[in-house]
């Protein structure tokens, strides 16, 4: 995912975000991948060898910044946006529609900052006016949920949590295969991490890289 980019802003306000698992940086097929490759030594999922190597490291790190994530996510962060949703509500449109004499039907839309505006003028007060005392007590729930739950440093610690994912998909990524399976593995990873976002060019190299070495090594052998 790209990395995470962080935001106070709860799962209700921002377009096209929700509070549960897609609300976290796409790259996750960490999952389908541990289902198509049998487990090795200690470390489920994907291929290693027995002894130590700069592999077993990369997967070894992956696996314990996945598993720190998901436990954040489960206990903590997806628990807390429930309850902040639970407390602040939905928050209010800022939209009205005016039907003129003629019928034609007008819809208006107001910005937070502008509600005094609307609400004070003649021609829309009667329009604007309740709209602005609802959307400022949901402010006022909103802003009382994020103090209380502790909202920002919850997403802070969420947000960085994924970035460590997603730095060490990266450095598998960039680790030579040590073999076939290693290999088959790094691609399924990549595909999974890939398929809803654009092929990162270096995870392309890397992968290229891994190929013409085996090929290489097949040629030599043969």
């Amino acid at each position: 995912m790209a990395t995470a980019a962080r935001s106070i802003v709860p799962a209700c306000i921002a377009p096209g975000k929700n509070a549960d698992k897609s609300t976290a940086p796409s790259r996750r097929g960490f999952l389908a991948l541990a289902a198509a490759v049998p487990a090795a030594g200690a470390m489920a999922g994907l291929p290693a060898t027995v002894r130590p190597s700069p592999w077993n490291r990369a997967v070894a790190a992956l696996q314990a910044a996945k598993t720190a994530r998901e436990a954040y996510e489960r206990d903590v962060f997806l628990p807390m946006d429930r309850e902040y949703n639970r407390r602040s509500g939905k928050r209010p449109s800022l939209d009205f529609s005016v039907k003129a004499l003629n019928g034609h039907v007008a819809t208006y839309h107001m910005r937070p900052h502008e509600l005094d505006d609307w609400a004070d003028c003649d021609m829309w007060r009667r329009y604007a006016a309740p709209i602005r005392e609802e959307y400022r007590a949901w402010q006022r729930r909103h802003d009382a949920a994020l103090r209380d739950l502790n909202y920002e440093a919850i997403q802070v610690r969420y947000d960085d949590l994924n970035v460590v994912e997603a730095d060490a998909e990266d450095a598998l990524i960039a680790t030579p295969a040590p073999d076939g399976a290693a290999l088959a593995a790094k691609v399924r990873l990549v595909l999974s991490l890939t398929a809803d976002s654009s092929f990162d060019d270096r995870w392309r190299q890397g992968l290229l890289a891994d190929c013409e070495s085996f090929e290489e090594a097949r040629s030599k052998s043969a």
